[in-house]
């Protein structure tokens, strides 16, 4: 592919329009949960990626980790890692898979 898309929170456009679109979240009353910059966000990443999977924006990375857990039934883990990696994986009801790294 070759398309970039670069996503960086410090990074602005150069034309300086998201103040143009927080103001406008916050005159159409759409900051919390969503609203139509988030879903015409997801419609043109979709088609920038080729239309032919969904595309969902989510709230924070650990949103998405959750999300990526829930699609498979079994992940591995290194063995060096604490508990909590294999009691986030039991929660969402896949299998650990706890692998040794020497």
């Amino acid at each position: 592919m070759d398309k970039q898309i670069y996503l960086c929170l410090a990074q602005m456009s150069k034309a300086g329009l998201e103040q143009k679109y927080v103001k406008e979240a916050f005159d159409t009353n759409w900051v919390v949960p969503l609203g139509p910059n988030v879903n015409a966000f997801e419609e043109d990443l979709k088609q920038f990626t080729g239309g032919t999977h969904e595309v969902v924006a989510l709230s924070a990375g650990t949103a998405a980790v959750h999300l990526a857990l829930i699609l498979v039934p079994q992940v591995q883990t290194l063995s060096s890692q604490t508990g909590r990696e294999t009691s986030l994986i039991s929660s969402i009801s896949a299998l650990p898979e706890i692998r040794k790294v020497w």
